[in-house]
């Protein structure tokens, strides 16, 4: 190692810097080093004493909106587009090595989805190491630099995997605190098996009251909650729209609520619930060759204490799951959330029953992402085009049934909100109203787009209402709660906007309690002229609003060039910044002359819902139905889906089952 080497630290803390004093000081080598982030005051501390011995410290400065790729696209999508596909198929040669494959269970892919699928505003995570690869690679240049570039990471699982990645970006990594990460691993697998140590104890002195099994035949569905169960069709988001629309019966319906005040309303309604279910006990049944895994737990390779970590997991969340579907008799499971690797477990113990577990499509998913990586018998997806995403994910689906979207029908109500919202803001003196959708956001750029680019989708439009009389705005914040935050000073300019009696803005209550925004997209366009998707990467909203024939338009700032949004939708309705997307509406929302393709998704929205009748929901309950009833004939899992399909394809077409 020479002093024209770039060094450059994960994370400096007291240890490392201890590590660093000896290392570069007493051999006399390079003393600048750049690093990422600090984890104390005392490091602080010792890096302004180092500052006398001739170290300079160097903390790194990045945004993730700047770390792109040749073509302009942001790094963060290639990764989970198309890298994180490449580190699991690599892995997956090491780790079948270890834990043989299953086809009663899915154990790893659990493995596999568990270690690859956290998301990079997790530290210690493969999606934060392979964005700060490249981060490294884009600020030092490294492939054209004549200097090497050394990075210094805290020693994890798939560390050769990351060295070989790094090294055709010519950065050299080398890891540190090996011991110290076995230990923590150790302590966390300790954690769990107290767990279940206290839980057979429970059981075996009958501490507390213990949940049988269920043995009528009052079986039931399980529908996974966000935590939203909204019983009235109102254009506020709910669990339930698949009830609410369809002909499934709501006391075969159970839902977990995480209050007593949630339980009365659901069960006032006839709906059964439980509060809580992971603070039942359980009975626990093993799963995996004990004698083998517990010789991984007694290695010292990191490698294994890993996997061994994620395999108790796994066990863990089986049984849970299982102890609960017994209890209360579920025999379909119901979910949305396929995002990480926890709905893995679940699926396999729905199954182990023979139960059936089913997922729909809430998110429009325009590119295969890794963390969209589905296992489950039966997928209900909005178009053929989602079919296409899924598989080339790929997902693990048995069968995959053309719904549509899930969307609500849209009530006497909305419309009587939407028109009383909208004459109020022409009455200020608008001719025209945008309605913008944001996204979510996060206040540190490293790791998240970050808050000014949702800043940007207030001020730019705001600026314009000041100056256009004739421009009303309505905001559809995806979380109202931590806006005043987000938007820092610029949320006194918001204020004047609404001042003016031609801007509002949804759920301007904030509420902690409240994780999502109530609203609908829906209902906030339903007011508006035109919508603004400000982020073409997360187009859900766009395409609801869209096959309601609201003219929408898309900004595309991330460059997501491989969505199909790009294949399917006519140019003029994708824009790459605010400057550009206002200067079109002026152009066509305020001239007699406008461009009828303007907002127009006439010609490419039977891609995204080839059915255009917003009964997406009902559909998908009533299929919901006829699989429930097959539990009440006491037929079998396979006959079960069988009638199910041939009555949808029988309704809806052939073409409706992939």
């Amino acid at each position: 190692m020479n002093n024209k080497n770039i060094i450059v630290f994960e994370k400096v803390n007291s240890n490392v810097l201890i590590y660093i004093f000896f290392k570069f000081y007493l051999k006399k080598k390079n003393k600048k080093i750049y690093y990422i982030y600090s984890t104390s005051k005392l490091s602080k501390l010792i890096i302004k004493i180092y500052r006398y011995f001739g170290f300079e410290f160097i903390k790194l400065k990045f945004r993730m909106i700047d770390i792109r790729n040749e073509n302009g696209e942001i790094y963060s999508l290639i990764i989970q587009n198309k890298e994180l596909f490449d580190f699991e198929k690599s892995y997956f040669k090491f780790l079948n090595l270890i834990v043989s494959e299953n086809k009663e269970n899915n154990l790893n892919h659990y493995v596999a989805k568990s270690i690859f699928a956290d998301f990079v505003i997790n530290k210690n995570t493969p999606f934060r190491l392979i964005y700060l690869i490249n981060v490294l690679n884009q600020i030092f240049d490294t492939k054209k630099a004549k200097k090497e570039c050394i990075f210094y990471i805290v020693n994890r699982p798939c560390l050769n995997l990351y060295v070989e990645y790094a090294k055709n970006k010519e950065i050299k990594i080398l890891s540190y605190s090996k011991y110290r990460s076995q230990i923590v691993y150790k302590l966390i697998i300790i954690k769990i098996y107290i767990k279940i140590i206290i839980k057979s104890f429970i059981r075996k002195f009958n501490i507390f009251e213990k949940l049988n099994t269920s043995n009528n035949h009052n079986y039931k569905l399980f529908c996974e909650r966000q935590y939203q169960p909204n019983l009235i069709l109102n254009g506020e988001k709910s669990d339930l729209l698949w009830l609410l629309n369809s002909n499934f019966l709501v006391k075969d319906t159970l839902y977990d609520c995480k209050n007593p005040k949630e339980v009365s309303k659901l069960n006032k309604f006839g709906i059964n619930t439980s509060v809580n279910l992971f603070s039942l006990d359980f009975q626990y049944h093993k799963i995996i060759d004990y004698n083998y895994i517990y010789s991984l737990f007694l290695k010292t390779d990191i490698e294994k204490s890993n996997i061994f970590y994620h395999l108790c997991n796994y066990e863990y969340l089986y049984n849970k799951w299982l102890n609960y579907f017994k209890t209360h008799n579920i025999k379909i499971f119901l979910n949305w959330y396929k995002y990480d690797s926890s709905h893995i477990p679940i699926t396999d113990a729905i199954n182990s029953i023979g139960g059936i577990s089913t997922f729909f499509q809430p998110n429009f998913e325009g590119v295969p992402f890794y963390g969209c990586k589905l296992f489950t018998d039966i997928y209900f997806c909005n178009s053929k085009l989602s079919v296409f995403i899924d598989k080339k994910t790929p997902s693990h689906v048995n069968h995959h049934v053309i719904t549509g979207c899930p969307n609500f029908m849209i009530t006497s109500e909305m419309i009587a909100k939407s028109k009383e919202i909208r004459r109020k803001i022409l009455n200020n003196g608008a001719k025209q109203i945008v309605c913008v959708l944001d996204e979510n956001s996060a206040p540190d750029e490293r790791w998240h787009t970050g808050d000014q680019l949702q800043k940007d989708n207030y001020i730019y439009i705001i600026d314009e209402l000041l100056k256009n009389k004739a421009i009303g705005v309505i905001f559809k914040p995806k979380f109202s709660y931590g806006l005043r935050r987000k938007l820092k000073n610029a949320y006194k300019l918001l204020e004047e906007a609404i001042s003016t009696g031609r801007c509002y803005v949804y759920d301007q209550i904030e509420d902690k309690s409240q994780k999502f925004a109530k609203t609908t997209p829906i209902l906030a366009a339903l007011s508006s002229d035109l919508v603004v998707h400000s982020h073409l990467i997360a187009g859900t909203a766009a395409i609801e609003t869209a096959l309601h024939g609201i003219p929408t338009i898309l900004i595309d700032r991330e460059s997501a060039k491989n969505s199909v949004i790009y294949e399917t939708l006519n140019k003029i309705n994708i824009y790459n910044n605010w400057p550009d997307t206002i200067k079109a509406i002026n152009e066509n929302l305020f001239r007699d002359k406008k461009n009828e393709l303007f907002g127009n998704w006439k010609d490419c929205i039977e891609y995204f819902d080839p059915f255009r009748d917003n009964r997406g929901s009902e559909r998908i309950g009533n299929c919901l139905k006829d699989l429930i009833d097959g539990y009440k004939k006491n037929l079998d899992k396979d006959r079960i889906i069988e009638i199910a399909l041939k009555n949808y394809v029988k309704k809806w077409g052939k073409d409706k089952i992939i």
